[in-house]
């Protein structure tokens, strides 16, 4: 087996081990067991668990803000063509998309979401502060994009706006992956509840919640 896939097959095996079990209550030896690894390569390649969780972070969510700021871009040149500003709803829609998205994209989409969950709700300040460092700038793009596009609400309105918004997206999509997966009796079915309904639906919710 060569480094290169050695060092993937460790990224996936925590990336599922920590969706399923959560960061602290997965141990080194658990991730390098289900990889099939020894376990002085996590150290080798990673040198600590909290860099293997930001190389985790960082496999995902760059491709995801690159597909944000690709939307986003989108989205100005054609209010530029057109004559006319940027839509709240456009700007959510760019926001949450990619992210949406990952509902389609298997398990391993859905894995990353219930890790990207549980970053949001962790009381560990080194695993939050990994998450801001890869998140916060793209946060602030799109809350300076909304400000503009909402010039009668002040700042720090926009800014809690923003913050609901992205708390329902998270909320939600977690709760259709365990009502889907788990076969517990939920109301919610995927028929009703696939990614483009869903993301349709919450950009509709999150542009009337924005005002």
């Amino acid at each position: 087996m060569s480094e290169k896939q050695t060092k993937q097959r460790l990224l996936d095996a925590a990336e599922e081990l920590f969706a399923v079990k959560g960061f602290s209550h997965t141990s080194m030896r658990e991730i390098t067991c289900q990889a099939e690894a020894n376990l002085a390569s996590v150290n080798y390649y990673f040198g600590s668990k909290e860099n293997l969780i930001m190389e985790i972070l960082e496999r995902k969510l760059i491709p995801i803000n690159e597909k944000r700021l690709a939307c986003l871009e989108q989205i100005r040149e054609k209010a530029k063509q057109s004559g006319t500003p940027l839509a709240v709803s456009e700007i959510i829609s760019a926001f949450m998309d990619p992210t949406v998205q990952l509902m389609n994209s298997g398990k391993n989409g859905q894995n990353f979401l219930a890790i990207m969950a549980q970053v949001h709700i962790s009381k560990n300040n080194v695993i939050r502060n990994l998450f801001m460092k890869l998140i916060g700038p793209i946060f602030n793009k799109f809350y300076e994009e909304l400000i503009e596009a909402m010039p009668d609400i002040s700042k720090e309105t926009v800014l809690m706006r923003f913050t609901f918004v992205i708390g329902a997206m998270i909320h939600t999509i977690m709760m259709t992956i365990h009502a889907t997966s788990e076969g517990n009796g939920h109301p919610i079915t995927k028929n009703s509840w696939e990614a483009d309904v869903l993301k349709n639906e919450l950009i509709g919710f999150a542009t009337r919640g924005m005002g």
